[in-house]
């Protein structure tokens, strides 16, 4: 698989990127050099090894030892009042490539051959490494939600993503010449299936940084869509704090869902390189060697770069209708004998009890959910009012048997006392394609004969 590198101009929309392209999303956007040295009228070149960690959870610690994976990029970008003319960049490394879109002109060196470069513009080669890596993110993240479960139409909910920087250096012992360089922070939100979430910019509270300590904050992204940017010079031990409302909009026909917005958060340390001028320039990183070539002279402004980049994973369920159960009956004796146990399932408004698929219907029993027990095939389903509310209820039969076995290996009463359990059982199924579930408690007991 062969992909051009993204070529970009100031203030253009970043283009959608695909799943392989992901640990590079924030790299791809135009940071500004931070220096003593004059940063105008130069072409500014930082080589990225990155470390890349996805998750579900809501948290990492600085500790933490994360899975990921590994990858690199050179990007150019031409800050001159000139064109780079004929740029060419190679790539040699000893560490095996999984993927990259370069093309591979040795065993170990790859080669794009790249348009010129116009003012404004820039490009990024990079490479993927196969396996994983090992590392301590080297900074304390967490994402909170006020809520996280919504019903329709729709509701509001509030992100605050925190982020504090525990190290002046890297954790690695080869990047100990690394010094903070900057902290990235993004929360998305996007359209799917279930949700049309939109961010409210106005009422974004963003980080507050200390200009006397050299800090300063740079926002990339303040829409409906997307709030990036990041920290410049970050303290060690200051929690910074971004602060992202959010209108949680539910698609027609999905009556409750849960949701979490995608956050990111990238510790990105420095170490800065000579500063050379000509038609070329070679860096040498920690995981490869970079090579530039041009056919037109320039100021050369490099870097080089360790990128942890932490992912908090967006979450979006349509939660299955709250359905309101009643079994029947409301004591089961596990000594008694019977044919059924019935289940009495009354659905919220605007969903009708005769669009149930009766063949979906199951019980669950405590310490038994894996093995749901599905409805009698023997006994009728039948529509009806079981509790005379004046809603229709569905009547769907249990072989009590079943049960019952089901309750004797749940711990749910004392042979020898007699004792009552009150035992929560779980009834699902699917309604004109929808999930439904509901509960109801009844009483277990176990009388000596």
């Amino acid at each position: 698989m062969k992909m051009e590198p993204q070529r970009k101009t100031n203030g253009a929309e970043q283009a959608a990127v695909t799943v392989v392209l992901l640990a590079f999303c924030l790299v791809q956007q135009p940071i500004a050099c931070v220096s003593a040295e004059s940063d105008s009228h130069m072409l500014h070149l930082e080589s990225v090894t990155s470390y890349h960690y996805q998750t579900w959870g809501d948290s990492i610690s600085c500790n933490d030892l994360l899975t990921g994976d590994k990858s690199a990029v050179s990007e150019l970008r031409n800050l001159d009042v000139n064109p780079v003319l004929s740029p060419t960049v190679t790539f040699s490394t000893d560490l095996p490539v999984s993927w990259t879109d370069g093309e591979l002109i040795d065993s170990d060196k790859y080669l794009w051959t790249l348009d010129d470069l116009q003012v404004g513009e820039w490009i990024n080669p990079g490479v993927w490494f196969d396996g994983s890596v090992v590392f301590a993110p080297d900074l304390s993240a967490s994402r909170t939600m006020t809520e996280t479960v919504f019903t329709s139409p729709e509701g509001m909910q509030t992100v605050t993503l925190t982020f504090t920087l525990a190290r002046e250096t890297p954790s690695e012992e080869e990047f100990v010449d690394y010094e903070p360089f900057l902290i990235a922070f993004g929360v998305d939100v996007w359209e799917d299936e279930n949700v049309d979430p939109a961010i409210d910019p106005v009422n974004v509270e963003l980080p507050s940084v200390d200009p006397e300590k050299g800090e300063g904050l740079v926002i990339h992204s303040r829409d409906e869509h997307k709030v990036s940017g990041f920290i410049q010079n970050p303290t060690v031990g200051t929690t910074y704090t971004l602060v992202v409302p959010i209108v949680v909009r539910l698609k027609e026909g999905i009556d409750e869902v849960e949701y979490k917005p995608h956050v990111s958060v990238i510790n990105r340390f420095a170490h800065w390189l000579d500063t050379p001028f000509g038609r070329g320039v070679t860096v040498d990183t920690e995981v490869g060697t970079w090579v530039w070539a041009t056919g037109s002279q320039h100021s050369w402004l490099c870097w080089n770069s360790l990128q942890k980049y932490v992912e908090f994973l967006p979450h979006s369920h349509m939660l299955p209708l709250r359905a309101n159960v009643e079994i029947d009956p409301e004591t089961v004796n596990l000594k008694s004998n019977g044919n059924w146990i019935t289940a009495y399932i009354e659905l919220p408004p605007d969903h009708d009890v005769n669009d149930i698929d009766v063949s979906s219907v199951n019980m669950l029993v405590p310490n038994h959910q894996e093995q749901p027990i599905d409805r009698s095939v023997d006994a009728p389903s039948i529509v009806g009012d079981y509790d005379s509310d004046g809603m229709p209820d569905l009547a769907v039969k249990f072989d009590r048997a079943t049960v019952v076995a089901y309750l004797r290996t749940s711990d749910v009463a004392d042979d020898d006392t007699g004792t009552t359990d009150e035992v929560i059982l779980t009834v699902s199924g699917q309604v004109a394609g929808l999930p439904f579930t509901g509960s109801d408690t009844i009483r277990v007991i176990e009388q000596r004969k």
